[in-house]
């Protein structure tokens, strides 16, 4: 009742076309849980629009998913064993569906020693490094995948982000990467993510 009364109130002055950025990420959500409230599409002009948001983003999330999972077997073989951060971990582990999490890339968290050899297995399967000048401060960089993997946008890092950036090697870096969840990703293909603590703080 509350969340009906809360739509009521915000209708009149919603528009699907002008939402963008943060707004425009939560859309899929905001219609699954409008029909989980049982507001009827018939009556509710915008809610088979954002419905249609859901199935367009679980379909778009299962390529970057079959194409993740032939690119992690190369990295497996060459001993590399990234954790998968955000969007891509919590879309397949944590949301009702694959459809409720928009993303626009996959982030893969690397140990920093193996940043190098990550890179080569990345240009040897076609992908193409966005910008090999590492920034201070150094914690990723961006690879676009060829055709027969859907160019796959991938966000390589080897830092959490700016914020969490730990000295190589640090005690707390080790105990991230030894409380990461395996999983296995769409086709039964081994991955992790990070605990759920952990990406807490790396959303906050």
């Amino acid at each position: 009742d509350e969340a009906r009364s809360a739509w009521a109130a915000l209708r009149p002055r919603f528009d699907v076309d002008a939402a963008d950025g943060d707004v425009h990420r939560l859309l899929p959500l905001l219609g699954w849980n409008l029909a989980r409230a049982g507001l009827d599409p018939a009556t509710e002009p915008e809610l088979p629009r954002l419905l249609g948001l859901v199935r367009r983003t679980w379909a778009q999330n299962q390529r970057r998913f079959h194409a993740l999972a032939q690119l992690l077997p190369d990295l497996a073989a060459a001993d590399i064993h990234p954790i998968l951060v955000k969007g891509a971990a919590l879309a397949s582990t944590t949301y009702p569906s694959p459809g409720l999490r928009p993303m626009e890339d996959v982030d893969l968290l690397v140990a920093p020693s193996d940043r190098e050899r990550t890179l080569e297995v990345l240009v040897a399967r076609g992908f193409t490094i966005a910008d090999r000048t590492v920034r201070e401060p150094a914690n990723e960089l961006g690879a676009i995948g060829p055709d027969e993997l859907d160019h796959l946008d991938i966000d390589l890092h080897w830092r959490l982000n700016q914020h969490l950036a730990l000295p190589d090697g640090h005690a707390a870096d080790r105990e991230l990467w030894a409380r990461a969840v395996d999983f296995e990703l769409a086709g039964g293909v081994a991955a992790k993510h990070l605990a759920a603590a952990d990406e807490l703080l790396v959303t906050l």
